[in-house]
């Protein structure tokens, strides 16, 4: 009887605490927090990369035109990188999982891009973004680089 005793509440400690370390760990959202349905159908502008202790702000006060942008509909995530437009699918998950598919693209040679972050490594940080988070109004994508660091995509 004491091994069940002791099994039963093995169980409902693995069954109660593990989920838990994974929501929290996960970005557990309460009922008030955002869902991706906040995200979709609004025109998204890169404002900010964060890659470790590197940030990269993008001033947009003299630019005539809209450039790094994302906007996601029915699975389909549209924008524009430097020069060119772009599209890929992308599905969500539990835990703010956020999958993106290879970008396809215009082929125009940009002939203007951010300082320290080019068209291409726009375009392969969106296809490595791993989850998704709406803070204070922006959008954060959580992706990283081909060393493995991570890096976000900060639109508002």
């Amino acid at each position: 009887m004491i091994v069940s005793v002791k099994k039963t509440i093995i169980t409902v400690f693995l069954f109660s605490f593990i989920p838990a370390v994974f929501s929290y760990a996960g970005g557990n959202r309460a009922a008030d927090d955002a869902t991706f349905s906040e995200v979709q159908d609004k025109f998204w502008k890169l404002t900010e990369v964060k890659n470790g202790s590197t940030v990269i702000n993008i001033d947009r006060t003299n630019i005539m035109r809209d450039f790094y942008t994302a906007k996601f509909q029915a699975g389909l995530l549209i924008g524009a990188g430097a020069d060119n437009a772009y599209f890929a699918s992308y599905t969500t998950g539990e835990y703010n999982a956020l999958s993106i598919g290879m970008i396809s693209s215009s082929r125009v040679v940009p002939l203007y891009e951010i300082k320290n972050f080019t068209e291409y490594q726009y375009f392969m940080c969106l296809e490595k973004v791993n989850y998704w988070d709406l803070r204070d109004g922006k959008l954060e994508l959580y992706t990283y680089d081909r060393n493995g660091d991570r890096i976000i995509l900060i639109f508002f």
